[in-house]
């Protein structure tokens, strides 16, 4: 403890102040000093005051231990007020360059891992194995795009702007005046013909019309249908019977029980096989726009990385 003490530089705050109880700790038999506050030093200075509650300030105490309680100055910022530098920046999926430097980049990354461990898995090591594998292929999907970032960061710094003589604080502001009105129009004239589009799909694909519904909601986009026309579908959509015909529980169990069993048999023998072209299939087809898990990957890197080498 002395060694933790001295190594990290504590104090016990509350031996600064004159205390009116002399223990922290009490029985029927002793009474010692033995709870402290320990702060850095470099914060005694933000101490104002450190006093052991006795049992006539402290009646709510039922512990053998006495409480201490201090009064600490921090200068504390709220979130809103501290600019974080060093916040991640979301990857350019929606650009064709990076996509490709992308798969370029895991592609060089997958083909230095070993992955003829995969011949030595028995079911004794699998686990050990697989889960191995699974976090170096996190871990170079996740470099892969730091690299990507950190390449870009070092190309925009490292470009110098270059202005002739007379072009002055006055023209900057004009010029800046038209390159707004352009984008002004050009939001324009998207909010058009986005509003076309999603009215034809409303007679057309129903299911691609209420997919393009909640993500223009979630862009704050206006979409111009009728909320009668919107009723109406409600109404047909839950009163409509659905044309499916009944099946016997009875038979449902049974093919349940059948595939169970079938399931097992196969995973008992060893002879579960998955074909690369289902695995490449589900990658190809997964959804944009998803939030990854802890392990921060996300459905994109998978998607849009070599296709043939992660199946």
């Amino acid at each position: 403890m002395k060694h933790l003490i001295e190594f990290e530089q504590l104090t016990s705050i509350d031996t600064l102040y004159l205390q009116k109880t002399d223990h922290t700790f009490f029985n029927k038999n002793n009474k010692s000093n033995i709870d402290h506050i320990l702060v850095n030093e470099k914060l005694t200075k933000n101490c104002k005051q450190a006093n052991i509650l006795n049992d006539i300030k402290h009646k709510t105490n039922t512990s053998d231990h006495l409480a201490i309680e201090f009064e600490i100055d921090f200068n504390l910022k709220l979130k809103s007020d501290c600019k974080n530098n060093n916040s991640k920046k979301k990857p350019k999926w929606n650009e064709l360059d990076f996509r490709l430097e992308y798969e370029k980049r895991l592609c060089e990354k997958l083909n230095q891992l070993d992955t003829a461990r995969l011949a030595r898995i028995n079911k004794h090591n699998s686990k050990i194995i697989l889960t191995e594998l699974i976090n170096e292929l996190t871990s170079s999907m996740i470099c892969s795009i730091n690299d990507i970032q950190q390449a870009e960061k070092n190309n925009k710094n490292n470009k110098h702007t270059k202005r002739k003589r007379w072009w002055n604080n006055e023209i900057q502001k004009m010029s800046d005046d038209v390159k707004n009105a352009k984008q002004r129009q050009k939001k324009a004239s998207i909010s058009t013909k986005w509003t076309k589009q999603i009215n034809t799909l409303y007679y057309t694909h129903k299911d691609k019309f209420w997919e393009e519904l909640k993500r223009r909601r979630s862009n704050g986009s206006k979409v111009d249908i009728e909320i009668e026309t919107l009723s109406d579908h409600f109404k047909e959509l839950f009163t409509t019977n659905n044309l499916t015909e009944p099946t016997n529980d009875e038979q449902i169990q049974e093919e349940v029980d059948n595939y169970a069993s079938l399931t097992q048999n196969r995973i008992d023998q060893g002879r579960i096989e998955v074909k690369v072209e289902i695995i490449k299939n589900i990658i190809e087809n997964l959804p944009n726009g998803k939030s990854c898990g802890f392990a921060e990957v996300n459905y994109e890197m998978f998607k849009y990385g070599p296709t043939d080498q992660l199946a």
